[in-house]
């Protein structure tokens, strides 16, 4: 879309100037198109000429030009002048500063699919965006691939990249479906972390105490080639030191059968609290549950205390997590 030149030359006692020469440029560039009417192909000669009212009739499409003014007495001047047709709406991008507009100054709903024109933005356009349309920023100035991977086996999960999604399919017929995220570090696929058991445990330890149990549905998953893992959170204290005051975990497997309880794995401590008498936190690390075969792997909860001499209460509160890794 065009302007018309907006240019009056006056003298130096404010009064029009007329058959001024005016040397139109591209700001930057050389010399400027100028045209009969706003629309059309009909052009006017440049350097041009001023009317009696000393004004430029022309016209010229948007940009940024320098108008070289020179007249019989009149000392030479430059002036400088925009063309921004406001009625089209667009603004050009070399006129707005990097990162000049952020989404704090756009009004929710301010800008819709209507007013882009289609194809003007690109994903060179952004900055940091990649050339593949299949990935998400993560927030730390990398990209990574959007599109999730599907398959039956962790295997089936290729090509890997940190953060990228996938969900693992498993079972027949009954189906599970299992979302997990690429981790570089460990170089494994994992699935989010989920609570077994919420444990809230207050009261005295004489001998073998059971302190809760979950359930897990394994034998899929492990045939897709997951391994199974668990670890222990919260805090832990006894009321007064004992000779024995431990804080334990343990594993059995179950088949579909009757009478198909084993163990898996036997009772492995957490924490010793025989003398800690103020809150410890529990930091257990993540543990793999060793090959489970059987359909459903059960997590106990133990609290092991002495059966003679000082019973102590034992108090522990926290959580047993399990995740799948591959």
């Amino acid at each position: 879309m065009r302007i018309e030149i907006p240019l009056v030359v006056i003298d130096q006692n404010g009064n029009p100037v007329a058959n001024a020469t005016v040397q139109v440029s591209v700001r930057g560039g050389g010399l400027a198109s100028l045209f009969s009417f706003e629309t059309g192909g009909g052009t006017v000669a440049n350097p041009t000429t001023t009317d009696l009212a000393g004004r430029v009739n022309g016209w010229v499409e948007r940009g940024a030009y320098d108008a070289l003014v020179t007249a019989p007495g009149l000392t030479s001047y430059t002036e400088q002048f925009e063309a921004t047709p406001a009625r089209d709406g667009a603004i050009d991008t070399a006129w707005i500063a990097g990162g000049a507009v952020t989404g704090a100054k756009i009004a929710t709903g301010a800008v819709t699919t209507t007013q882009i024109l289609d194809g003007s933005i690109l994903g060179s356009d952004l900055q940091g965006f990649p050339s593949a349309a299949t990935q998400f920023y993560r927030g730390d100035g990398t990209w990574a691939v959007l599109s999730f991977l599907t398959g039956s086996t962790v295997t089936a999960l290729n090509p890997t990249a940190d953060g990228r999604p996938g969900v693992i399919h498993v079972g027949s017929p009954v189906s599970d479906y299992l979302p997990v995220t690429y981790d570089s570090t460990l170089g494994r696929w994992v699935s989010t972390a989920q609570i077994g058991h919420n444990l809230n445990v207050g009261g005295t330890i004489n001998g073998t105490v059971d302190c809760g149990s979950f359930a897990i549905r394994a034998q899929p998953f492990t045939d897709a080639g997951l391994t199974l893992q668990v670890r222990a959170t919260g805090y832990t204290y006894v009321n007064t030191s004992a000779t024995t005051a431990l804080i334990q975990w343990s594993a059995d497997q179950i088949g579909r059968g009757a009478n198909d309880l084993t163990s898996l794995m036997g009772a492995t401590t957490l924490v010793n609290v025989a003398s800690v008498t103020t809150a410890v936190g529990i930091s257990h690390e993540w543990t793999n549950v060793t090959n489970p075969t059987k359909d459903t792997v059960i997590i106990n909860a133990i609290a092991v205390g002495p059966t003679t001499g000082t019973i102590p209460v034992l108090i522990w509160k926290g959580s047993i997590m399990y995740r799948w890794i591959g």
